[in-house]
């Protein structure tokens, strides 16, 4: 029996009704109204069996017809393609993203997130409302064949402003009120890390650390890379380059550290505390490197806020080991006093870290005696120096 029998034999049994209104209903929902006729032309007597096969196969042939077109169609559609000048992922504040890009064919029409919006040869520009955290935004263009494209936007929900708490005035080192805000703009031509950043301005470059905050090791050859350190350095990275800042010294400090790095506070056009944003958002906590410092109080109560909002690095499940994040502690600043240490003047950089007080070594390590501080963090002898 050859196919052609065989469709023959299918159409005169009992299932082949059935079959087309099964099609019909589920394949091409318009069809379903035609086949549902056709199905009470079959059970019905008041007509011949020969109309009964022409009924039925009306709409099964407009139904072969329509898949060929469809068929066709796709075949004969070119291929389409789309380029988005947007990046594919952002962080911002802002509450809406500007979106753009070119198409072809230039007569294809853009879909952004299912909505058809205005375009014209081959490019289009649009806007789209933001909402707090993810924002996933769908783009896509052609007829039959579909060039897609996903941009990934997270809205920053803004934090409220941390009041200040004034250090006690009987603190053992008071604060310098002294500090100096540069009047131009320098330039984040790169982010190196988290905490530390490459400035420009009038061609000159300069590396800058961040002075109070310390973030999770990334780039360090002498250390793995720790936990929330790539989110920090693609949050700055996203956040920060090639915006402006104006840079803030602090008399406490010092102008440079060991490194030949620039000791700054960074603020944005728009005033931001660069420091304390990374504290608030849970990318960054809060590091006295040795003296207190101006803004201490406003970053150590950032960080308190954002551990009990267990945003960023502070999150449940993010940083999951005994000690997640290793958090430095500020060495007293008090001389060492002879009462207190009757063999101050014994030691030297033979001295063991074991038989040393924390001031003795931070005094060696001042003094030129760099081999106690190992690792070159800025923190010497960490067996009796915590926040190495």
């Amino acid at each position: 029996m050859n196919l052609s029998d065989k469709a023959k034999q299918f159409s005169k049994s009992k299932y082949f009704l059935p079959t087309l209104f099964i099609l019909g209903l589920f394949t091409v929902p318009y069809l379903t109204i035609p086949t549902t006729i056709g199905w009470w032309f079959y059970k019905t007597n008041r007509f011949t069996k020969r109309t009964k096969i022409i009924t039925v196969l009306v709409p099964a042939g407009l139904f072969i017809v329509l898949i060929i077109f469809i068929v066709v169609g796709y075949v004969r559609d070119v291929e389409p393609t789309l380029a988005l000048t947007t990046p594919t992922k952002i962080t911002t504040d802002e509450n809406k993203i500007t979106i753009e890009g070119t198409y072809t064919p230039s007569d294809r029409k853009i879909w952004i997130n299912n909505e058809l919006i205005k375009s014209s040869d081959g490019k289009f520009v649009t806007s789209v409302d933001l909402k707090d955290g993810e924002n996933i935004i769908k783009v896509s263009t052609g007829d039959y064949k579909r060039a897609n494209e996903e941009i990934i936007v997270n809205k920053k929900i803004k934090q409220t402003e941390i009041p200040v708490t004034p250090i006690p005035s009987n603190t053992s080192t008071p604060i310098p009120e002294v500090t100096q805000i540069t009047d131009e703009y320098y330039v984040i031509t790169k982010v190196i890390d988290g905490d530390t950043y490459q400035v420009t301005k009038n061609g000159k470059s300069e590396v800058v650390r961040l002075m109070g905050i310390n973030t999770p090791e990334t780039v360090d050859p002498r250390k793995p890379v720790e936990c929330f350190g790539k989110e920090a350095s693609e949050i700055a990275k996203s956040m920060f380059t090639n915006k402006k800042v104006k840079l803030e010294l602090d008399d406490s400090q010092g102008d440079k550290d060991k490194y030949d790095r620039l000791l700054r506070y960074f603020f944005t056009e728009k005033g931001t505390d660069v420091g304390l944003w990374l504290i608030q958002e849970g990318y960054a906590y809060e590091y006295t490197y040795n003296l207190p410092y101006k803004y201490q109080s406003q970053y150590k109560n950032a960080e308190t806020q954002a551990k009990n909002n267990k945003v960023g690095l502070w999150a449940d499940g993010v940083c999951v080991t005994d000690t997640p994040i290793p958090q430095p502690t500020a060495p007293t600043n008090k001389p060492v006093k002879q009462q207190q240490n009757n063999n101050s003047s014994n030691v030297s950089c033979s001295t063991n870290c074991s038989e040393l007080t924390c001031e003795q070594a931070y005094q060696l390590l001042n003094s030129g005696c760099s081999g106690k501080d190992a690792d070159k963090d800025g923190v010497p002898c960490e067996i009796v120096c915590p926040g190495g």
